[in-house]
């Protein structure tokens, strides 16, 4: 037997590694109903610390028995209490209760019937069960929900609770505050596949992630100098632990990237354990293979370039993924620490662009992961230099080159913005040079020509500084003067090189 759709595919294939079988026929209904149990004792988490006076808030699972006994799931404004919906489950907070009774009543459905009926016998695929179910039209008097078989709905309940699948909390910021959308991301592989990369996402979750992803330092405002605000008490709330921004380890604090985060952190754990070979077959699996991101109601697709998956097999993704998110937008600055300050920049839509970028790695993406312009960390250098020659084609001397006349012209910015701050603070030394950086890439986009590009840039930048342009240069100019490079190819790697 095998599920046509990838979510109880999954669940089927989690049965499999968790239960160390090599077949569905060794299914039982006893398997069915321990991870069942095992999914909803990972329903809800809590704390038992006081965010007033403790610096950390440690985190444990509410277990199944005790949800059943103290009914804790019916009581509401859980979070103001420190108990929060766990990420792996996949629902929101207003359909927490629906979602939890579909999956006792399972429960009891499983453990009344017989396997063999499991297996024969047809049911609705609710949206408690399934948050990628719903009701629809099929010709009938009105809506109905999709039917499956009882086993197909108990592997896609799995599949929605289980902890042991890579998740992470989308955030949203909305008129009632910040609410946490919890997230899988599910691959689209066959069973054999998929047991692979269960079992290898579970290795790199047991061996690297500890307590601390279900802990959060308490985050308390400095007081001000005004005697007034320092008379004041500072209160501190609740908080959700780290597991929140994805329970793999190095998850990018940004939902956008979360996928390509997976990726990076599989190719790290690969080499610091020496299990590359696996671990790269397993990447190489998931090559033009759909992941989907479900969440309760909807559910998306990303497929990355196989560049992208080569990076993560080199284990130079993960430094990647970091340096997009840590990299600073010139017209921003640093990125806020608060979700809801960064949520009114553009840092959103810049982390949508990157990991558009990382996705498809082609022209258009690029086009527009370029339109919000950013002072790139080094680490960007690697992913850059593959852009160019892989994808634009351009020979890596021209690269290298062109990458010599980007330092250059970054000094003579700096070098001309030291010169204008002196006596002033680090601050206003960013903002002086980030004003040069945009004086001579004003004139590089004012030319019609590459070879005017070239001269109106060097130009510009040889009067901030008095300097000429390196030698090592020479070539990248050559090329454009010679028209070996076109004017769309050379703006790019301006803009990024340096």
């Amino acid at each position: 037997m095998n599920f046509i759709h990838p979510y109880s595919r999954f669940g089927l294939a989690y049965l499999m590694y968790a239960e160390q079988i090599q077949s569905v026929d060794e299914v039982t209904k006893e398997m069915l109903l321990k991870h069942l149990k095992i999914g909803l004792g990972h329903f809800r988490m809590r704390t038992k610390n006081n965010p007033e006076t403790d610096d950390i808030l440690k985190f444990e699972y509410i277990g199944f028995q005790e949800m059943i006994d103290s009914k804790i799931n019916d009581t509401n404004e859980l979070s103001k209490k420190g108990i929060y919906l766990c990420p792996n489950v996949l629902t929101t907070d207003f359909n927490s209760k629906t979602t939890w009774q579909s999956l006792v009543n399972m429960i009891n459905i499983v453990d009344q019937t017989e396997f063999g009926d499991l297996i024969l016998k047809r049911a609705d695929l609710t949206t408690g069960l399934v948050p990628i179910s719903g009701k629809f039209n099929n010709g009938g008097k009105g809506q109905s929900y999709p039917k499956a078989s009882l086993f197909e709905i108990v592997c896609c309940a799995i599949s929605s609770t289980t902890p042991y699948k890579p998740c992470l909390a989308y955030k949203e910021v909305g008129k009632n505050g910040t609410s946490f959308i919890s997230t899988a991301i599910i691959p689209d592989l066959e069973i054999k596949e998929m047991v692979d990369f269960i079992e290898l996402f579970n290795k790199i979750s047991s061996s690297q992630l500890k307590e601390n992803i279900l802990s959060k330092k308490v985050y308390r405002e400095k007081p001000s100098n005004n005697k007034a605000s320092k008379k004041k008490k500072i209160e501190a709330n609740f908080t959700r632990p780290k597991i929140f921004d994805g329970n793999f380890p190095d998850a990018p604090k940004s939902f956008a990237l979360g996928c390509v985060g997976l990726l990076g952190a599989i190719g790290k754990w690969a080499e610091e354990a020496k299990e590359t070979l696996w671990a790269g077959q397993v990447l190489d699996s998931l090559k033009g293979v759909s992941l989907y991101l479900i969440k309760y109601g909807e559910a998306t697709s990303v497929t990355f370039n196989h560049y992208i998956i080569d990076l993560a097999k080199e284990n130079k993704l993960n430094q990647i993924v970091n340096a997009v998110y840590f990299s600073e937008i010139i017209s921003v600055g640093r990125r806020p620490y608060d979700f809801r300050e960064e949520s009114k920049t553009k840092y959103p839509l810049y982390d949508m662009f990157s990991s558009r970028f990382l996705q498809l790695f082609d022209k258009p993406s690029f086009k527009d992961f370029l339109s919000i312009r950013t002072e790139y960390k080094p680490e960007l250098e690697k992913l850059f230099t593959l852009y160019f020659e892989k994808i634009m084609s351009i020979r890596p001397e021209i690269v290298s080159s062109a990458k010599e006349l980007g330092l250059w012209l970054n000094y003579v910015a700096y070098k001309a913005a030291k010169e204008e701050t002196k006596d002033k603070t680090f601050d206003d030394l960013k903002k002086a040079k980030a004003k040069h950086l945009v004086e001579i890439e004003s004139s590089a986009l004012s030319a019609k020509r590459p070879t005017a590009l070239l001269a109106q840039t060097i130009t510009r930048a040889g009067r901030l500084s008095g300097m000429d342009a390196p030698e090592e240069a020479d070539e990248f100019m050559q090329a454009t003067s010679n028209g070996e490079i076109s004017l769309d190819i050379i703006l790019p790697v301006f803009w990024t090189t340096g």
